[in-house]
């Protein structure tokens, strides 16, 4: 009985290490990705929580898309002037 008891600590303690480096990992991204844009990753929470593959391609989604819609405003300015 022992045995188990030690066993499943000692996975559980792998898998709590796993999540941990995953979460630091992306909290690594989004800081070095982010850099002046922090505003645009309010769902860091759940951003984090992703594999560590998907996070940074959503950083970078959501900087192009705030640099597109910041074009997109510059370009209607110029329209208007």
């Amino acid at each position: 009985m022992q045995d188990a008891v030690d066993t499943l600590l000692a996975n559980t303690k792998i898998a709590a290490n796993e999540t941990a480096d995953r979460i630091q990992a992306n909290l690594d991204t989004l800081r070095e990705l982010g850099g002046e844009h922090k505003f645009l990753f309010i769902d860091a929470p759940q951003l984090v929580l992703k594999a560590n593959d998907e996070a940074p391609g959503l950083s970078a989604l959501g900087l192009f898309m705030d640099t597109a819609s910041h074009s997109a405003d510059t370009a209607n300015v110029g329209k208007q002037l």
